[in-house]
């Protein structure tokens, strides 16, 4: 039997849009709640990474990006979207409208929903066309100080501290 939405015809998707830089167990463990809820609600599972790139906050270039997700999680490579033109969230959910997907839920950290709510303000636009509603599904709890960041992990490898950067790095990555 049919779910209420495939009946109505409504193709649902999942996006998990990051920085990663660099990717931590905390990411790893949000990419597996991602695949978790796709396989739950029957959707399309889209990993997109940010372009981003600077010596501060996102050292890590694209390229580098996408080799330790690939690396680190080679169960979710097939959703790992390897576009390297869309830059914003926007162009990501474009892609997705342009694709037919009408249903779109988002996976963040409770600290980041009210700064994508403004993707609402697009459903039904010529940008968004075909998207009749964004959902926002909360991964985790407001950071704390025992949370894993990479912001700790950047800190890390300035001061060479490997074996603390490598705690907090994901297990499916290697050593190397």
């Amino acid at each position: 039997m049919k779910t209420l939405d495939e009946a109505l015809g409504y193709k649902k998707a999942i996006v998990v849009w990051g920085r990663m830089n660099p990717m931590t167990k905390a990411h790893e463990a949000l990419l597996s709640f991602a695949e978790s809820e796709s396989k739950k609600s029957k959707s399309k599972l889209f990993i997109f990474l940010t372009k981003t790139q600077d010596n501060k906050k996102n050292p890590l270039e694209y390229k580098q990006k996408l080799k330790y997700v690939l690396s680190a999680v080679p169960r979710l490579n097939r959703n790992v979207v390897r576009n390297p033109n869309i830059r914003t969230v926007i162009q990501a959910f474009e892609l997705l409208s342009k694709k037919g997907f009408t249903h779109v839920s988002i996976v963040l950290g409770s600290d980041r929903v009210d700064e994508f709510r403004f993707l609402e303000k697009y459903i039904g636009t010529d940008t968004l066309e075909s998207i009749q509603k964004v959902d926002y599904l909360q991964f985790g709890k407001a950071r704390d100080a025992d949370s894993v960041s990479a912001t700790q992990m950047r800190q890390f490898a300035i001061k060479g501290k490997f074996k603390e950067f490598s705690l907090m790095a994901p297990s499916g990555l290697s050593k190397s």
